[in-house]
């Protein structure tokens, strides 16, 4: 798959225009913001800082606590959300925000109105 693949320099900039200005959202943000920083710094581009982050493995821990796993297939399957495929870039982007969508759902039935964005940005 890699062999074809566009490398990091040609990529990251695109990335960096596309998301400035935006909130980033990923499944245990840490992690993820970890890589994406470490390649930034080695293409010598600024760190992601300043952007508002959602956590969703941080928004599930709060919307369903007690669960024996909070691994991204475990949670998803957890409220019904399917995929065809695991561990691929597509389809745990597809999960990660079928389960977004799923826990916001949960908080704004649990607190009887919609969830304002800077209520979920937990990083």
């Amino acid at each position: 798959m890699l062999l074809s693949a566009p490398l990091p320099g040609e990529i990251f900039p695109k990335f960096m225009d596309f998301s400035r200005g935006s909130c980033l959202c990923s499944y245990n943000a840490g992690f993820d913001l970890g890589f994406l920083n470490n390649e930034l710094r080695l293409l010598g581009i600024d760190e992601i800082k300043a952007a508002p982050v959602v956590d969703i493995l941080t928004m599930a821990r709060r919307v369903i606590p007690g669960l024996e796993s909070y691994a991204l297939w475990f949670v998803s399957g957890k409220l019904g959300i399917k995929s065809g495929q695991e561990h691929r870039a597509l389809s745990d982007a597809e999960l990660a925000s079928g389960v977004f969508y799923r826990l916001k759902d949960m908080l704004e039935a649990k607190e009887g109105r919609p969830v304002k964005l800077e209520n979920i940005i937990n990083i």
